[in-house]
C-alpha cells in the first residue's frame, strides 16, 4: 500500500544534494546537443573532445536554469562500450549523477549492502579545483555517478572547457522556461518493476534510495500500467508527490526521484525499448511536482 508519511530511516551521513546532470550517449553529440538548444531553449555551457586533449570520447554539456545535460559520443569506432550501448538502447541516458556530500561514506555504505560499485572514489583536478567521483550500478545498464565537489569553482566539472563556438541565434529565440529535473523514470520490463524495488528497499542494496512507494495500477487510453517510486536525500525537506502516474513517498529530502514503471499486459508487445528511460522536468519551483 502507498504510504505518503514514512520517510525511513534518515541517513546518518552522506547527503544526496540533487540532480547534478544526465548524461546521455548519443551517435552525434554535436548534432545532439544542438537540437536540445535550438528547439528546447538550452544554451552550451562546457566541452571536452579533442581540442582539450579527450581522444576518445567527445562531449557537448548544455544547460537551462538548474538542468544540465551532457551528450557524449565515441571519437573512435572501436569503442565497444559505447556501441553496443547504441545498438542495445539508441541514443539514451547511460548516467544519473548526484551531487553529494561525502562521497566515500555512501559508496561505503552501498557496498556494505551489497550495491555493485563499478568505480571507487576517485579524485580528478584542474586550476579551479579538486571534485571526487564515484560510480554504482543501477538497473540494466545504467548507472548513478556521485559528485562530490570539493571547493570546486571551475565552469562544470575538471577536463571540461568553455564552449568553442556559441550559436547567436540563440539568444533571439524565446525562452521555454525550464526550471529543473523533477525525477528521472526508469522503465523495466513487465513484471521485472517489483524485484528492482525490492533489490533497493528490502535488500538496502542502493543507498541512494530511501523511500519506496508502490502505486495501484494506474489506467490509461493505452492499457494499465504498474509504478512505483523512490526519493533520494536531497536540500528541501518536503512532501510533495509526483503526478498520479508515479506518487512518490516522502523522504527526508526529495528532490531526487526515480520512479519505475513497466507496462501491462495490454502494453507488453508496444514496441518499446524496456529500459528506456523518461525525463520529467517542471517548470515550477522546487515545492511543486507539476509537470509542463
Amino acid at each position: 500500500m502507498t504510504s505518503y508519511t514514512d520517510k525511513g530511516e534518515k541517513p546518518q551521513r552522506g547527503r544526496f544534494i540533487h540532480f547534478h546532470s544526465i548524461t546521455f550517449w548519443v551517435g552525434n553529440a554535436k548534432q545532439a546537443a544542438s537540437y536540445y538548444c535550438n528547439k528546447l531553449g538550452f544554451e552550451e555551457l562546457a566541452y571536452r573532445g579533442l581540442e582539450t586533449g579527450s581522444r576518445e570520447v567527445v562531449s557537448h554539456v548544455i544547460k537551462q536554469d538548474k538542468i544540465v545535460f551532457v551528450f557524449s559520443s565515441a571519437l573512435n569506432p572501436g569503442n565497444e562500450e559505447m556501441g553496443e550501448h547504441l545498438v542495445k538502447h539508441g541514443d539514451g541516458v547511460k548516467d544519473v549523477a548526484f551531487e553529494v556530500e561525502d562521497c566515500d561514506f555512501i559508496v561505503q555504505k552501498a557496498k556494505e549492502r551489497g550495491a555493485v560499485v563499478v568505480k571507487e572514489p576517485w579524485v580528478e583536478q584542474d586550476k579551479f579545483g579538486k571534485v571526487k567521483f564515484a560510480v554504482i550500478q543501477t538497473y540494466g545498464d545504467t548507472t548513478h555517478t556521485l559528485i562530490e565537489k570539493l571547493n570546486y569553482k571551475g565552469l562544470f566539472l575538471p577536463g571540461y572547457h568553455p564552449p568553442l563556438f556559441k550559436d547567436p541565434l540563440l539568444s533571439k529565440l524565446p525562452s521555454t522556461k525550464l526550471s529543473f529535473v523533477d525525477h528521472v523514470v526508469g522503465n523495466q520490463p513487465d513484471l521485472q518493476m517489483v524485484p528492482v524495488a525490492d533489490w533497493a528497499d528490502e535488500d538496502s542494496r542502493a543507498p541512494l534510495l530511501w523511500g519506496w512507494s508502490l502505486d495501484v495500477p494506474l489506467v490509461t487510453r493505452a492499457g494499465t500500467r504498474r509504478t512505483c517510486s523512490s526519493t533520494a536525500s536531497g536540500q528541501w525537506m518536503t512532501s510533495s508527490c509526483t503526478p498520479s502516474s508515479a506518487p512518490c513517498a516522502p523522504s527526508w529530502s526529495p528532490t531526487t526521484r526515480r520512479p519505475l514503471r513497466c507496462p501491462s499486459m495490454s502494453q507488453h508487445l508496444a514496441r518499446r525499448n524496456p529500459r528506456s528511460r523518461n525525463i520529467l522536468i517542471t517548470t515550477e519551483g522546487p515545492e511543486s511536482s507539476t509537470s509542463p
